[in-house]
């Protein structure tokens, strides 16, 4: 189960950097520097294609733990628990 808190702790990641850059993006568009929010928008959407790709990987394992009412007490992990 390492392997798959590891992968939780990378999506969190990403979605708070892809936030963070789509943040920093817009300050730069009201300050009028388009090049910077160019940047920071692109760099939010390829974080936000990692996440997909993680999330991808995590939700059908999720998903099929709950659907077999695997519980973190039965060996389900505490990521499947918190989806229930």
């Amino acid at each position: 189960m390492a392997l798959e808190a590891a992968l939780w702790a990378a999506l969190r990641s990403l979605e708070e950097g892809a936030s963070l850059s789509r943040r920093l993006a817009e300050r730069a568009a009201q300050r009028g520097q388009g090049q910077v929010h160019a940047r920071f928008t692109a760099n939010a959407v390829e974080l936000e294609q990692r996440a997909a790709t993680v999330r991808s990987a995590l939700v059908p394992r999720s998903v099929a733990g709950e659907a077999h009412g695997t519980t973190q007490a039965d060996g389900g992990s505490a990521a499947d628990a918190a989806l229930a």
